[in-house]
């Protein structure tokens, strides 16, 4: 399957049977600054108007190459799911952090930085309603695009990525265990 002009073979990705589940949707993130795309995958309603997919990071557009596909890790909703710093060198992906244990929801942003290997994140309830503008090479702010007075509004809090704890790469499918366990470095 061609999707902006990255040959995916979707099937090929692990995740749940498209046959038997046709309304699925895929989504695709192109960075314009480099040779990256976030694939989100199998995008489906996992409870009443919310929206999970499965999260594909390519790099290499003329023979795309599947770098991190986390089994553990769901991105969250429909649309502005993933975005790119200004530079190309980080991404910002919402994840769905759903902790069975307490039935607990929240909605932070994962940090990717595919240079040096690592992650990190905002530690943010609903940052399903965040945009992040980019101040510099290091900081950043938050942009609340919909204000839900069930939240303290974090418009236009500025953070410094050097601030935050990152974390190697090959531990993202911990990233929900990291993320409830996190007792404040990264929230906001």
């Amino acid at each position: 399957m061609e999707i902006q002009g990255w040959d995916i073979n979707i099937d090929s990705l692990p995740g749940p049977n498209r046959e038997k589940w046709p309304w699925m949707q895929d989504k695709l993130f192109e960075n314009k600054q480099g040779d990256t795309a976030c694939l989100i995958y199998s995008i489906a309603e996992v409870r009443m108007c919310w929206y999970a997919g499965r999260l594909a990071i390519l790099q290499n557009k003329s023979k795309p190459e599947v770098v991190l596909n986390p089994e553990k890790l769901f991105v969250n909703g429909l649309n502005d799911m993933v975005q790119y710093s200004t530079d190309g060198k980080y991404i910002y992906i919402k994840i769905m952090a759903y902790l069975s244990k307490g039935n607990k929801l929240e909605i932070p942003i994962c940090i990717i930085n595919l240079n040096e290997r690592v992650f990190s994140f905002i530690g943010i309830i609903n940052g399903c309603h965040y945009t992040i503008d980019d101040l510099d090479g290091e900081k950043i702010k938050l942009k609340d695009n919909y204000y839900d007075q069930s939240f303290e509004s974090k418009d236009g809090k500025i953070i410094n990525l050097l601030n935050l704890e990152w974390f190697d790469i090959s531990e993202i499918d911990r990233f929900i265990d990291i993320y409830y366990a996190d007792k404040g470095r990264n929230r906001v």
